[in-house]
This record gives C-alpha cells, sequence and structure tokens, in this order.
C-alpha cells in the first residue's frame, strides 16, 4: 500500500503514474530474477481509463495490482491496471475502486537504446 502525501487532490495523472510505476516494478523484477539490471520503460498510451474517486486526501493508503494482458516478441506489453483505496487517512479501513485503466508499455529487449543510438550516428 502507498500512503498519499501531497497536499493537493490526486490528479488523473497521478493515479496513471501509479500504475505504470507498478508495472515498472514488475517489469525491474522480472529483469533481476534474470539476473539482469532493469532497464528504461516506455508508457506509450491508456485506454479505457475510469476514475470512480475524484480525489484523496493526504495519508489515504493505496494499493495498485496489475495483470499482464499481452506481450510481444518486441517488447509491446498492455496491462489491465486497478487501483484501490484501502485505508482512509483517519485510519478507517475500506476498499473502494479509485481507478482503472489498460497500459499500453515498451520494454525494451536488451542493448535496444545502445543500438538505436549507434544508430543515429
Amino acid at each position: 500500500s502507498t500512503p498519499i502525501k501531497s497536499s493537493a487532490a490526486s490528479d488523473v495523472y497521478k493515479r496513471q503514474e501509479i500504475m505504470a510505476q507498478t508495472i515498472g516494478i514488475y517489469a525491474g523484477r522480472l529483469q533481476r530474477l534474470a539476473g539482469e539490471p532493469p532497464v528504461v520503460g516506455l508508457l506509450l498510451g491508456t485506454r479505457r481509463m475510469s476514475l470512480p474517486i475524484s480525489f484523496f486526501t493526504p495519508g489515504d493508503k493505496l494499493f495498485c495490482r496489475v495483470q499482464k494482458k499481452f506481450e510481444s516478441d518486441e517488447g509491446l506489453w498492455q496491462f489491465d491496471c486497478e487501483v484501490m483505496l484501502i485505508e482512509r487517512a483517519s485510519g478507517v479501513p475500506c476498499r473502494v475502486p479509485a481507478g482503472s485503466a489498460a497500459l499500453n508499455v515498451f520494454n525494451p529487449p536488451a542493448g535496444y537504446f545502445e543500438r538505436l543510438e549507434d544508430s543515429t550516428r
């Protein structure tokens, strides 16, 4: 769970970022298990975003779940993502959907950016 620390309301892009960062944790874990260091990934797009809660209170705790739905050999991944509000700042437990979306990301194959850089020289 992630407590909200900002004093401002959590906007759309913050929930999208929470989803994307959770995918990054997943990808980094896979790379570490394979004996590789984590690499930079790219968020390509977001579809079917739903935001049933308009804002969070500082101190609210969130939980994010991601599930991979598609993976290509070229590194394109698609995830179904869900953010849940699991505890109010006041300490009251809850389980309220806070956002969901399908995120398309690019998880580059090993050496992708180096080859791209070499091709521009």
